[in-house]
This record gives C-alpha cells, structure tokens and sequence, in this order.
C-alpha cells in the first residue's frame, strides 16, 4: 500500500510532461510523414516525366 502512496504523486507529476512530450513527438512525426509523402510525390512525379519522355522518345 505504501508503495503505491509513493507512486501516484510521481504518476501526476510525470503526466502532464509525458503529455506535452507526446504532442512534440506526434508533431515530429507528422512533420517526417508529411516531409516523406511530399519527396514520395515529387519523386513519384519526376518518375512519370522520365517516363512519358521515354515513351515519347523510343515511339518516335
């Protein structure tokens, strides 16, 4: 029992931080997903303009 008295005022106290540190770490990675889809776009673009310019290069 007395164990527990210890570990719920540290429980409270880290809670908040661990909140705050969550919202940083889920921004972070929104931010990494969002920076990823974007490269995986522009890459997947040039990709289809190196194709298309294949193409139209080997049918003529």
């Amino acid at each position: 029992m007395q164990g527990k008295g210890i570990l719920r005022p540290n429980e409270a106290v880290f809670e908040p931080m661990l909140s705050i540190e969550d919202e940083k770490v889920k921004d972070t990675i929104d931010q990494l997903i969002l920076s990823r889809i974007l490269q995986v776009t522009i890459a997947g673009r040039w990709c289809l303009l190196a194709t298309v310019n294949g193409n139209h290069l080997d049918s003529e």
